[in-house]
C-alpha cells in the first residue's frame, strides 16, 4: 500500500439532480473515494433552503448503497456571509480530510476537484489516470467547453475555452484561499492544451433555478439585474451578446458528449429554458 498512489474525488453539489448521479458514475471510474459535500453555501440568503429540495440527496444516498466504502457524505459549512469564503473552506476541509486520512499512507495522493455538472470523456479519465500514475506530476491544467441552455449550444465566454487546474498532489504544506485558489503547490505542472477533456453543463438549467443562482452571486454588480432583464430572452444562435462579465457567444454544437450522458433527460430538449 505504501506505494500506491490514490485519488479522492471531491464534489460540492445543491439542487444538481439532473447530473449529480451522472458525475459520482464518472469519478468512481477513476477515484478511489468520493468526498461530496452537499448543500447551500449561501447563508446571506436565509430563504434558500440550506438542504437540497429537490432529488439530489436521494440520488447520492442510493449511490452510497451502491458504493457504501467509495463515498463519503457531509453538509456543507455556512459559517460566512460571502458564499465564495464558504466554498474554499469547505474545499479546504475536504482537503484536511484528505491529508489526515491518506498522505501518510500512499506515496501520493491526489485531490481531483468536480462540479456535480461537470462530465469528463472516458478517454480524459484515462489520460490523467495515466499522467498520476506515472508523471507523478503536481498539478494538471486541461481544458473543456461549457454548455448553455440545452446540449445543443456551447457556451463561449471571452472567446477562450475553460481551463481547469483541478487535480493537485497534495502536500502537508498545501491549502485553498477563494475559491480554487491552491497555495503552496509543487512546481511540476502539466498543461494539456490539446483536445477537450470534459463538459461543464453549467447552464443546462431550468429558469428557477438560474435565478437562485444569479441572485445568490451578488458580488457581480447588476447580475441580477441583467439576469431578469435578458436570460429568458437571448436567442440561440452564434451571436456575441453583452454579459455582466463582459461578452459571450452561443456556437452550436456538432460534437458528442460523454457516453456516460447518453440517456440523460434533457439530452434532446432544445432549450431547457422551455421546461
Amino acid at each position: 500500500m505504501a506505494n500506491k498512489i490514490f485519488k479522492i474525488g471531491y464534489i460540492q453539489a445543491y439542487n444538481e439532480a439532473d447530473f449529480i448521479g451522472y458525475q459520482i458514475d464518472n469519478a468512481l471510474k477513476f477515484c478511489d473515494l468520493i468526498y461530496i459535500c452537499e448543500g447551500s453555501q449561501f447563508a446571506a440568503y436565509p430563504e434558500i433552503p440550506e438542504r437540497s429540495n429537490d432529488w439530489t440527496m436521494d440520488i447520492i444516498l442510493d449511490k452510497i448503497k451502491e458504493h457504501p466504502n467509495r463515498i463519503r457524505l457531509y453538509h456543507t459549512v455556512r459559517k460566512h456571509k460571502n458564499y465564495r469564503k464558504n466554498q474554499c473552506c469547505n474545499w479546504n476541509i475536504a482537503l484536511e480530510y484528505c491529508k489526515d486520512n491518506f498522505l501518510k499512507q500512499y506515496k501520493n495522493v491526489y485531490f481531483v476537484g468536480l462540479d456535480a455538472d461537470e462530465i469528463w470523456f472516458d478517454l480524459a479519465i484515462k489520460k490523467m489516470v495515466d499522467i498520476m500514475d506515472n508523471d507523478q506530476p503536481d498539478l494538471i491544467k486541461f481544458f473543456g467547453k461549457e454548455f448553455a441552455f440545452s446540449f445543443d449550444w456551447q457556451l463561449i465566454i471571452h472567446n477562450n475555452p475553460k481551463k481547469r487546474a483541478f487535480i493537485f498532489k497534495v502536500n502537508p504544506d498545501m491549502y485553498f484561499k477563494p475559491t480554487h485558489n491552491a497555495k503552496n503547490v509543487g512546481k511540476n505542472h502539466i498543461i494539456l492544451n490539446e483536445d477537450t477533456y470534459f463538459h461543464h453543463y453549467k447552464w443546462v438549467k431550468p429558469v428557477e433555478r438560474m435565478s437562485i443562482r444569479h441572485k445568490t452571486s451578488g458580488f457581480v454588480p447588476g447580475m441580477m439585474r441583467w439576469f431578469k432583464d435578458h436570460w429568458e430572452n437571448i436567442p440561440l444562435e452564434n451571436k456575441t451578446h453583452n454579459f455582466y462579465l463582459g461578452k459571450f457567444s452561443l456556437k452550436k454544437f456538432e460534437g458528442k458528449h460523454p457516453e456516460v450522458l447518453d440517456n440523460h433527460p434533457l439530452r434532446n430538449i432544445k432549450d431547457i429554458r422551455k421546461i
